[in-house]
């Protein structure tokens, strides 16, 4: 979990680079749509991000919580 944690950590400029150019192409579409419809859309989107990791068959074999090594 600690590297999973640090990965932004290692590359900050690849994850701060991306939100400059999110919101820019967030202000056209809301611009050209509408601030409401682009909210929206963005929601579908981040909903929708989510099914392939619920749809994967390891997650739905899942009954309980793995057990976490000693430490």
């Amino acid at each position: 979990m600690v590297g999973a944690h640090r990965e932004p950590v290692r590359h900050p400029d690849v994850v701060w680079g991306t939100l400059p150019v999110g919101a820019t192409a967030g202000g056209y579409l809301a611009s050209a749509v509408g601030t409401r419809p682009t909210l929206w859309l963005i929601a579908g989107i981040g909903l929708l991000s989510c099914l392939p990791l619920i749809l994967t068959r390891e997650v739905r074999a899942l009954r309980t919580f793995p057990a976490q090594p000693a430490e």
